[in-house]
C-alpha cells in the first residue's frame, strides 16, 4: 500500500487500517513531503511504531547517469 505526499494527517481510522494491513504481512511505503505545512502526528507516530523518523530530508542524486536517463525521456 502506498501513501503518497498525504497533505494533511490520517484518520486514526485510516491509520489502524494501515496497522493492520502490515501486521497481516502486508507492505507499505509512506512518501511524506519533507516541508509540509500542516503537522502530521498520526501518521508521525504510526511510523515511529515502525521505527521509522519521518524526516526533513531530500534525496538528489546527481551523478551523471541519473541526468541522461531523465533527458532521454
Amino acid at each position: 500500500m502506498v501513501v503518497a505526499g498525504p497533505q494533511h494527517d490520517l484518520l486514526p481510522s485510516e491509520i489502524d487500517v494501515l496497522r493492520r494491513f502490515a501486521k497481516g504481512g502486508g507492505k507499505v511505503l509512506l512518501m511524506v513531503e519533507p516541508e509540509l505545512k500542516t503537522a502530521i502526528p498520526n501518521l508521525d507516530a504510526l511510523a515511529k511504531e515502525w521505527n521509522v523518523e519521518l524526516g526533513k530530508d531530500i534525496v538528489v542524486d546527481v551523478s551523471p547517469r541519473a541526468r541522461s536517463s531523465a533527458r532521454a525521456r
